[in-house]
């Protein structure tokens, strides 16, 4: 799956990248992290930072009206949320 280029909302090049980390099986926020991240050299926020363009490509997707939705799980106190893509 892959995100339009023709949209009403623009989708940022962070979005994108994240994007292209989701699959259709759940992955948490530190899994999504690590992998954009790595372990080295990696921002104080950067969990945080993941997680809201997570949240707002999840709202532009339903803007954009794609043929997909990107989906998360409900937050379960220390434990980390996760996302995934359904069509």
């Amino acid at each position: 799956m892959t995100l339009s280029e023709e949209t009403k909302v623009q989708y940022s090049p962070f979005e994108r990248k994240v994007f292209a980390m989701l699959s259709t099986k759940p992955k948490s926020t530190v899994a999504i992290t690590d992998s954009m991240y790595g372990r080295a050299r990696r921002p104080v926020y950067a969990r945080q930072s993941v997680l809201g363009a997570l949240t707002s490509l999840s709202k532009k997707v339903k803007t954009n009206k794609e043929p997909f939705i990107v989906k998360k799980s409900e937050r379960t106190g220390p434990h980390p949320i996760k996302f995934w893509v359904e069509k």
